[in-house]
């Protein structure tokens, strides 16, 4: 029986290496990045993040507006509204019909508030900028599970080819012994066992179908394609994002995360939201302006049409609320110190998570040395098992155990590359170089770098 085939672990050992390699594809097969890019740029999740910014964006335009003079426009038309005549001692005056009708312009025009206009715009404004960092964090989670179910579905896919071929060695092996058998050089006994592994093997088969079918749904569902999509997947893993380089690179990681910044941004926010309604009981100035052109009817001693106007100078001042504005106070300060409590717990299981995704990609580097070695001693020991047993120096039961130990270091080497691959990309993510990878290739988002200004 042939071993199985050198290219094939050829594959398996520069997929998922690191490096950067591209395989010949066939017109349409989905790479890597290319499932990261649908799932960032098509799935529900990501466009529900963008929705979130374009309302952030909707309130800081509102509050930009408050900057501006209100202008409104009014008009009135009554018919008969006084009565007809107007009794004096004289006798009454027959007034006939009355008609009042008028048009008024007002403007008016906030002076000096407190900063309440301003500090609400900027708590809007970096509340808008923590919606964007959301969706980066978002964004960056669908690329983690994109990545991770394509990594899976390459593995189940070698792990079916290692299962395809050990029924076909397996049922070689069985017919080899029937005809054996037959010749009456062996015992039926071994002829079952041979049977025995082959079915063994078909249930490995079925297993691997299996899992392939499932990895293949999960990633479609990540990816944000329909389960019944014919769309194909290539065996391309490009460039990987780079890694954390020494242990500047690993303190610095923290300030990269984007829901770490989401919630730094969301804590300015309640803090300029804080300042917006302390100063609700303070005076606030404003003018105002307003012209009117009408017919006011009896107010008149000739009811015709005339224009006036009035400009002045008015103080708001809610100097009594019995205590309402502390109360609002004190609800924003409680959500400030929520948002800290979850900040801090939030940076230490990214501290965490980063410790452990080191510690397992050196793992996982370390198994996939091993299972290396281990695969290559196995076809060895196969090929020295083999050759005796053609030479009827050993058992079937050693034949078999012997090709059963080819086929699991194969399974193993498949693993621990999967494994290494996934720990890289989880390190990625934790560390936060796989968002800016993602900003770089699909900036769909710009944020405002320059300061807000005022009206």
């Amino acid at each position: 029986m042939r071993s199985l085939p050198r290219r094939f672990y050829l594959v398996l050992t520069f997929l998922l290496s690191g490096a950067c390699f591209a395989f010949p594809l066939q017109a349409g097969e989905l790479g890597l990045w290319d499932c990261v890019r649908l799932a960032v740029t098509r799935h529900t999740v990501a466009r529900a993040g963008n929705w979130r910014i374009v309302q952030a964006q909707a309130s800081v335009d509102e509050d930009r507006a408050a900057f501006r003079p209100e202008l409104s426009l009014g008009a009135y038309y009554a018919a008969r509204t006084y009565v007809p005549e107007i009794p004096i001692p004289t006798g009454p005056i027959a007034l006939g019909d009355h008609h009042d009708a008028g048009v008024t312009v007002q403007a008016g025009h906030i002076l000096y508030d407190w900063h309440r206009r301003k500090n609400r715009l900027e708590a809007d404004s970096k509340l808008r900028k923590a919606s964007f960092q959301s969706l980066r964090a978002l964004r960056e989670t669908l690329a983690l599970e994109a990545g991770a179910g394509y990594f899976q579905l390459l593995a189940s896919r070698r792990e079916l080819k290692i299962a395809e071929h050990s029924v076909e060695t397996a049922r070689a092996h069985h017919e080899h012994l029937l005809a054996i058998h037959r010749a009456g050089l062996t015992t039926w006994d071994e002829v079952l066992k041979a049977l025995v592994y082959l079915e063994q093997s078909r249930v490995r088969l079925s297993r691997s179908s299996n899992q392939l079918k499932l990895a293949r749904a999960e990633l479609l569902q990540r990816i944000s394609l329909p389960l019944d999509s014919e769309v194909s997947f290539g065996d391309r893993v490009e460039a990987m994002p780079p890694g954390l380089s020494g242990a500047e690179g690993v303190d610095s990681a923290p300030a990269r995360r984007p829901d770490l910044s989401a919630y730094n941004a969301r804590l300015a926010s309640l803090e300029s939201l804080a300042q917006t309604l302390a100063a609700d009981d303070r005076p606030a100035v404003s003018m105002f302006a307003s012209a009117s052109f009408a017919r006011p009817g009896l107010d008149q001693f000739r009811n015709e049409w005339i224009g006036y106007g009035r400009i002045g100078i008015g103080l708001d001042w809610k100097f009594l609320d019995w205590g309402r504005k502390d109360y609002r106070v004190t609800r924003v300060r409680a959500r400030w110190e929520e948002t800290l409590a979850e900040r801090r717990v939030l940076s230490q299981q990214i501290a965490l998570q980063l410790e452990r995704a080191k510690l397992a990609g050196q793992e996982a580097a370390e198994r996939l040395a091993l299972a290396r070695r281990a695969q290559e001693a196995a076809r060895e020991h196969f090929r020295i098992v083999s050759a005796r047993f053609d030479q009827g120096q050993l058992t079937n039961t050693e034949y078999l155990d012997a090709e059963q130990e080819v086929t699991v270091s194969a399974l193993e080497l498949s693993r621990a590359e999967l494994d290494l691959a996934l720990a890289r990309w989880r390190l990625a993510y934790t560390g936060g170089t796989l968002v800016e990878e993602i900003d770089s290739r699909w900036p769909e988002v710009e944020m405002e770098n320059e300061e807000t200004h005022m009206e």
